[in-house]
Order: C-alpha cells, then sequence, then structure tokens
C-alpha cells in the first residue's frame, strides 16, 4: 500500500512537472532579447583587443633599409604579449595584442588609426548598417576553443590582428584596430576627446581650399594633402607649424576619439579607486566626465619650512612648535636671531617668494592673459593651505586690503623685510629659518636638525595628471573588456610588472632585497610611467625600498590646484562658455533680432596690472609697518568696490556693462572711466545695428529693413572663472559669488 502512495505521488509530481514545463518553456517563441541581454551576452564571450603602447627600444635599419626592431627584441616582445595574454585570458577571457611604437612614431600612426575608425563609424551610420560589431560577433563561436592559438606578427615585430575575429574588416583595414591607448599631455587628452580630426572630407577639404587660395599652401601639398589617408596628419603639420590655428579649424570639424569612462569606471574600474590616487582620479575629469585613467604616480612636491633646532631651543621657543603654520609666525624668535646672532641670516628666502604663501594673486597678462602669480591688488588670501583643493573653494576676486586675515600677514611678512630679515646666506653661513621642495621621504632627513614644517602641500598639476594614461577608443570592439584590461594594469602586480619588465629571468631578475635589476641579454624595455600603476612596480635596482610607501603618503596628502585645467584662452575659444561668434551677424538667412557678443575686457585687465604694480612700489617704499600700515588704510579706501567702478566690476561675476554710442563705441566720462547709464549689477549693454554690414569675404549684404538689437558683454575674468567652475562642475556647494 505504501508502495502505491508513493507511486501515485511521484506521478502527480511528474505531471505537475511536465504542465509547468509547458507553462515556461513550451511557448510558440520565446521573446526576443533586450540590448541590454544582448550587450551582457557579448561581454560574457572571449575577446581579442588591440592595445596601442610606447616602448623605449630603438629601431636600426634592417636589409630592406627599413626602421625596425631587431629579430631579438622582437622575439622577447612576442614572449612578454604571450604571457600577458595568459593572464587576461584567464581572468577576462580577454585575448591581447600589443602594438609596440616608439615615441616617435606613435601619435602619427595612432592619429591615423583613430581617424579611420571614425570615417568607418561615420560610413556605416550613414548606409544605415545595422549589421554592427556587436550582432557580428554575437554570431560568433565561443573563443575558448582557440585560447592555444598564438600571436603572429609582421617582420617588423608589430602583432598581425585575426582576421577571424573582425570578420567585416578587411587586411588592411585590420591595421588601424585601436582599443586601448596611451595618452601622454592634456593637449592631447582634450583634443582626443573633441577636436579637429572628422571623417568629413569634403568639409576638411572646403578649409584646404581656402588656405591654398590664400596661398599658406602650394598647389602640392594641397594636392597630397587632401588625400583620404593624409588628410588629419597634415592638417596637425600645418597647426604645428602655425599655418593654421585651431580657432580657423574649429569650424569645420569635429572628433570624439575617446569612450566614456564613467559608467564602465562604476561596473568594472570599482577596484581602481583603491589604487589610484583620488586627486588624480578627480583631476582627469574634462567636461565632467573621465575619458582617461591617469597611471598612478607620485603627486608633486611639498614645500618645507626648516627651522634651525639649535637656535629656536637656544631661545625657548620649543613649546610654540605646534603653532607654528608658517614665517609670519615667528617674529619674536626672528627678532632675537637678529639682534643676537649677527652671523645668522634669519630667513635664507626673498619676500617675494613667501608673499606666494599668503595669497592668490590675480595677476593676469594683458599681452598674453595668462595668470603670472606676481603681486596683485586682487586675489584670495589663504587661511589654511591644507585645504587649497579644486572643488573645495574658489579663488574669489577680492580686493585684498579689505580682507583682515591678508593684511596681518602682509604687514609681518613686510616688516621682515623692512627690518633686513629675508636674504641669501652666503656659502657655509647658518639660517635661522630656510625653505626646500621634494618628497614625503625627504622630510625624515631634516628632522635631526631641523623643525619641519609643511608650508605648501603637493598640487596635483597637469604633468601629475595627463602625462600618462590609458583610455578606451570611442570605436573599440568591446569597451567593457578594455576597461576590464586597464584596471588589471592599475591593481594586477603581476601583470603589470610582466609589461614593465618583462619575464623574470629572461628579462630581469629579482634580487634578495625584492629589487629587480635588468638580465646582461635584455632586449625590452619600456618606461615605469607609460605602462600602468607606479606603485604596483617592483623597485628598481638602487632605489628606496620605502620609495612606494613615502609616495601613498605623499599622494593621500596631495591636493588638485583649482586652477587645473584653467586657461583664458581656451576659454575664450570655447563657443559653448563664450558667445563670441559676431560673424552669425552675417547671415542672411537668420531672422533674430537679437544678439549677443561678448569679449574680455582687456581695458579692465590692464588696468589692475598697471595699478598693482604701483601699488607694490609703493609698499616696498615704506620705511616700516607703521608707514604701511596708513598706506593700506589708503589702498583699502582707494581700491574698495564701493569707490573704484573697475574694481567693482573686477569682483563681480555678474554683468556691468559700459554705456556704448551709435557706431559700438564705450563712453567714457572726463576721467577717462567708462560710464553706466545705470550702475546696477545687471545692466544690459544694448546698442542699435545698422542694417548693411559686412560679410568676411568684403561683400555688403543686407540682413533687414529694420534695425535688431545687438547685446555687447565685455567680460571680467571672473565671469569665466565662475562660468569654467559652474560648466564643469568644480563650483562649490553653497558658493554664491
Amino acid at each position: 500500500m505504501k508502495k502505491r502512495v508513493i507511486s501515485f505521488l511521484l506521478c502527480l509530481v511528474m505531471l505537475f512537472s511536465a504542465c509547468a514545463f509547458c507553462l515556461t518553456g513550451c511557448s510558440p517563441k520565446e521573446d526576443e532579447p533586450t540590448d541590454e541581454e544582448k550587450e551582457q551576452a557579448k561581454n560574457n564571450k572571449a575577446a581579442t583587443l588591440v592595445m596601442w603602447c610606447v616602448t623605449e627600444n630603438a629601431k636600426e635599419l634592417n636589409e630592406k633599409g627599413e626602421l625596425a626592431f631587431d629579430d631579438e627584441t622582437q622575439t622577447q616582445m612576442k614572449n612578454v604579449v604571450k604571457q600577458m595574454t595568459a593572464i587576461t585570458q584567464s581572468q577576462l577571457k580577454t585575448k591581447l595584442i600589443v602594438k609596440y611604437l616608439t615615441m616617435e612614431e606613435y601619435y602619427e600612426k595612432l592619429e591615423e588609426a583613430l581617424a579611420w575608425q571614425q570615417e568607418q563609424a561615420k560610413i556605416k551610420e550613414e548606409a544605415g548598417n545595422k549589421n554592427d560589431k556587436e550582432d557580428v560577433e554575437e554570431e560568433l563561436p565561443e573563443e575558448e576553443e582557440e585560447e592555444d592559438e598564438e600571436i603572429k606578427y609582421d617582420e617588423d615585430g608589430n602583432p598581425i590582428i585575426d582576421t577571424t575575429k573582425y570578420p567585416e574588416l578587411t587586411k588592411e583595414q585590420l591595421e588601424y584596430q585601436v582599443d586601448i591607448l596611451y595618452i601622454s599631455g592634456y593637449d592631447k587628452y582634450t583634443d582626443y576627446v573633441a577636436g579637429y580630426h572628422n571623417s568629413e572630407e569634403d568639409s576638411l577639404k572646403s578649409l584646404l581650399k581656402k588656405l591654398l587660395g590664400e596661398e599658406r599652401i602650394t598647389q602640392e601639398e594641397f594636392d597630397e594633402g587632401s588625400k583620404k589617408k593624409n588628410i588629419y596628419t597634415f592638417l596637425n603639420k600645418l597647426l604645428e607649424e602655425g599655418r593654421v590655428t585651431q580657432e580657423e579649424i574649429n569650424p569645420y570639424t569635429f572628433k570624439k576619439w575617446l569612450a566614456p569612462l564613467d559608467a564602465p569606471l562604476k561596473e568594472d574600474g570599482k577596484k581602481i579607486s583603491n589604487y589610484v590616487s583620488g586627486a588624480l582620479l578627480n583631476a582627469a575629469r574634462y567636461k565632467n566626465n573621465i575619458y582617461a585613467i591617469p597611471n598612478n604616480n607620485v603627486i608633486g612636491e611639498y614645500t618645507y619650512m626648516l627651522i634651525d633646532k639649535q637656535l629656536f631651543d637656544k631661545y625657548y621657543y620649543t613649546a610654540s612648535v605646534p603653532d607654528v603654520h608658517g614665517v609670519v609666525d615667528l617674529g619674536d624668535f626672528l627678532e632675537d636671531i637678529a639682534a643676537y646672532e649677527k652671523d645668522v641670516m634669519p630667513i635664507n628666502a626673498d619676500v617675494n617668494y613667501c608673499m606666494s604663501m599668503i595669497a592668490h594673486y590675480w595677476d593676469i597678462d594683458p599681452a598674453t592673459n595668462k595668470i603670472t602669480g606676481d603681486f596683485s591688488i586682487l586675489g584670495y588670501a589663504y587661511e589654511n593651505t591644507d585645504r587649497v583643493n579644486r572643488g573645495d573653494i574658489a579663488l574669489k576676486f577680492d580686493s585684498l586690503f579689505a580682507n583682515d586675515t591678508y593684511k596681518n600677514a602682509l604687514k609681518n611678512l613686510m616688516d621682515f623685510h623692512y627690518k633686513g630679515y629675508f636674504g641669501t646666506a652666503a656659502e657655509g653661513q647658518k639660517s635661522a629659518v630656510s625653505f626646500v621642495t621634494g618628497a614625503a621621504s625627504d622630510a625624515a632627513a631634516y628632522k635631526d636638525d631641523y623643525y619641519v614644517v609643511v608650508v605648501d602641500y603637493p598640487l596635483a598639476s597637469d604633468q601629475d595628471i595627463y602625462n600618462n594614461m590609458f583610455a578606451v577608443s570611442a570605436y573599440s570592439s568591446n569597451i567593457k573588456k578594455s576597461m576590464q584590461v586597464i584596471t588589471l594594469l592599475n591593481t594586477d602586480e603581476e601583470l603589470r610588472n610582466l609589461f614593465l619588465y618583462g619575464i623574470e629571468g629572461t628579462n630581469y631578475t629579482r634580487n634578495s632585497d625584492g629589487t629587480v635589476s635588468a638580465t646582461r641579454n635584455n632586449k625590452y624595455k619600456m618606461d615605469i610611467a607609460k605602462t600602468g600603476n607606479e606603485f604596483l612596480a617592483y623597485v628598481p635596482e638602487g632605489t628606496d625600498l620605502e620609495l612606494w610607501e613615502y609616495a601613498k603618503q605623499q599622494n593621500r596628502e596631495a591636493l588638485v590646484n583649482p586652477l587645473l585645467g584653467f586657461d583664458y584662452n581656451a576659454i575664450l575659444a570655447d563657443n559653448t562658455l563664450v558667445k563670441n561668434e559676431s560673424e552669425k551677424l552675417a547671415d542672411p538667412d537668420d531672422t533674430s533680432d537679437e544678439y549677443t557678443i561678448e569679449s574680455i575686457d582687456t581695458d579692465l585687465i590692464r588696468y589692475v596690472s598697471e595699478k598693482s604694480k604701483e601699488v607694490w612700489a609703493q609698499i616696498e617704499a615704506c620705511k616700516d609697518t607703521d608707514e604701511l600700515e596708513e598706506l593700506l588704510e589708503k589702498l583699502e579706501a582707494l581700491y574698495s568696490p564701493e569707490s573704484d567702478l573697475k574694481i567693482k566690476r573686477a569682483v563681480s561675476y555678474q554683468v556691468v556693462c559700459s554705456e556704448f554710442g551709435p557706431e559700438g563705441e564705450i563712453k567714457t566720462d572726463e576721467n577717462g572711466m567708462p560710464t553706466v547709464p545705470n550702475p546696477t549689477i545687471d545692466e544690459k549693454c544694448v546698442v542699435l545695428y545698422r542694417d548693411i554690414i559686412e560679410v568676411n569675404d568684403g561683400v555688403e549684404t543686407v540682413v533687414g529693413t529694420e534695425p535688431y538689437k545687438v547685446y555687447y558683454n565685455k567680460i571680467n575674468p571672473y565671469q569665466l572663472y565662475y562660468r569654467w567652475m559652474s560648466t564643469y562642475k568644480f563650483l562649490p556647494a553653497g558658493f554664491a559669488g
């Protein structure tokens, strides 16, 4: 009986299972996979990626008279790539092909390849070809079956791309495949995100015709440069030679060669934030996106103030060491040194060197629009130098003479200056206070003889961030897997050192102390800065074993320069920030009755620069602090926004405009100062423009029968700075200008 019950229950279970199967698995047609599911399926498959990199190896003439790597170098490169592929294939199901090029040839060949990739994408888009790479790759068999297949190389040592992985491309086109690329320099980084390479050759050829008509290029150059394979390299050459400007090129072109990596970073690059300095990653943002991952390296350097221990202790100031943050805190000590230590130089520096530690000065060269850093009547007074960080502060344009913190620091420094404390120590002469710059590891060398005070923290500069980066081509065959490889270069010690040093025993050996040295027969040469996370690299022979520990400390304390990536001239050329396209007025088809034209207020910049030089001469001419204090009271009244209209304009990020006459000229009063109809902060400048204007080619065109309004906005430096911070999300929260 019990057996019958069990049999009956089993039949019920089987019946219900069959019904469930029919309900779920016997539908006449399964749903089509979503785009997200297709993408996931693609990313789960094996892939082959091409990485372009720079080698330190030199090329020599081969039997054909061509520059090439020698046979042994090629062999060692092949073996390194084979082992790199073994790692990426086991961890990521990704086969890696590495193209080694010298620095001399790298960018020319890379840009040709990137331009080609963009061109192909444009052609495919215009043709409406929906059979893109993702669709083709989904039809390919799983690549795990080919794990033992060796990568083949040409006679120059470059890997030959497996045509079966890209069946829609020709053999010639395969030479241009780029997935992962190396970038060096801010200019390259921004240019690769958006610049002047374009697949629209017809548009670029029209620019070349213009240059030919103006006799800036010859007919021979035009014929050669306008060929499809040459046009991008030729434009690069003209730009470098100064025969064409970026502003002339921009209207004809567009480019976006790098894939934005914010989303891939969140999905596949999470580990990077644990290995790469946050200062580097945050500073690498361009237009609020990260397009390349900086190779983790040591950021900037410290400025240390060294206080002589023997002298400081002699005059019983030891207890005050924690309260010393800068030279202005050492007044009593320096007074004792000057009075009782005649052979000692009180401060081994000049006053200008220390002036830069108390404020950021907005001194702008009116001839170049470059920030000089010299003294200015306008600036941002520092309170804590360890907080001067982009995104945390905005360097406001204030009248420094209205800031008590700045005035007190200035009076202290100038008091030392008037008393003769600053100077240059003679050889062998002792100094009570001196300054040095260096790394985190350098501080320990001074601690026996000096109290060491950090007066400036490392600032991430363009060089620290943009000099060595890895990016993903916007036209990569697999952006997700490319990001995964970049993550490995920054987080996997084995892959990182294999790429840098080669194969242990063949290219390098590990010494007993953990350092590495190249073997006698090593032909594989790569730069430590160009190959990934420096902090994962084995320490080279003869280097401090604690090198990377000190470097990590330095990076933890590093700040991002508040002006990193800020350039007046670049912003003025950026039409998204400045409305400087006055030629729009010449468009007969434009029916708008209002226009805005903006330009930097060069008169204001010149005014501030000239007044700053005059004021600094007056400050230096004072005999003592009493005279200086009297001068500062006058300067505060003279250069306040309430008493000087130009200062008011300079310290406001909003519009304060002058009055214009019927011909667009600026009206001025008897003192040469611009007049303002109603001097309110938000005053607009409106003039009536004539209805017949001159077009760029010299032909007069009737735009309309009715006059129209033109808003002439003179932009002050603060407005540009404020727009830049706002647009690229660097403006600190709660900042109100």
